[in-house]
């Protein structure tokens, strides 16, 4: 990872680009920032521009680095994910969320899982893709934007609501399990250890 701390880039690319809305180091030592304009850029160690990404119809709410170096983002608006190699070509786009997408996160088995919410109850999905960017499911019964998706040592999946008062637990192939309330969940996870 890069040597510089997070303060130091962000304050290093915004100078470059004012419109930057985040950085990170990369594995292999290049710099990579996103923007409000929608794009993201691959930098070099010393901060020199590689390349430009048209990425998102609207800004860029986060990218992240998957375990094999090829990048996934995803847009404040346009409902969209985006899978990238790492030297910035693209490989799919991932289609099937109906709101905004809020988070996404690579599972241990490649796969990846993504969340968003919108204006209405149906719009709030948890959605699951193949490692290449295939749709596999849509996890329905999230009525409540999710905020928080982890994945259990077990392949379980475990989701939450934004007030932290309803969980969801999932098995590995996108069907729930059990629907927790507040302070039952701990008890009853622990019990079934």
């Amino acid at each position: 990872m890069c040597s510089l701390s997070k303060t130091d880039l962000f304050c290093g690319l915004c100078k470059k680009d004012q419109d930057v809305t985040d950085a990170c180091g990369l594995h292999d030592n290049h710099l990579l920032s996103w923007a409000y304009d929608g794009s993201i850029r691959i930098w070099t160690s010393e901060g020199v521009l590689i390349t430009v990404l048209d990425a998102h119809s609207g800004g860029v709410k986060n990218v992240l680095e998957l375990t094999d170096k090829r990048l996934l983002s995803w847009g404040q608006d346009d409902r969209v994910l985006r899978l990238w190699t790492a030297d910035g070509r693209l490989l799919a786009v991932l289609e099937g969320h109906t709101g905004w997408v809020s988070g996404a996160l690579e599972l241990t088995d490649g796969r990846i899982i993504s969340w968003g919410h919108g204006t209405r109850h149906n719009d709030c999905a948890l959605v699951l893709w193949s490692s290449d960017g295939k749709l596999q499911a849509i996890l329905k019964e999230q009525i409540t934007a999710a905020q928080i998706v982890v994945e259990l040592i077990n392949g379980r999946l475990l989701s939450g609501d934004n007030k932290g008062n309803l969980w969801h637990l999932w098995n590995g192939n996108g069907q729930q399990i059990d629907k927790l309330n507040d302070g039952f969940f701990f008890e009853k996870s622990w019990n079934e250890r």
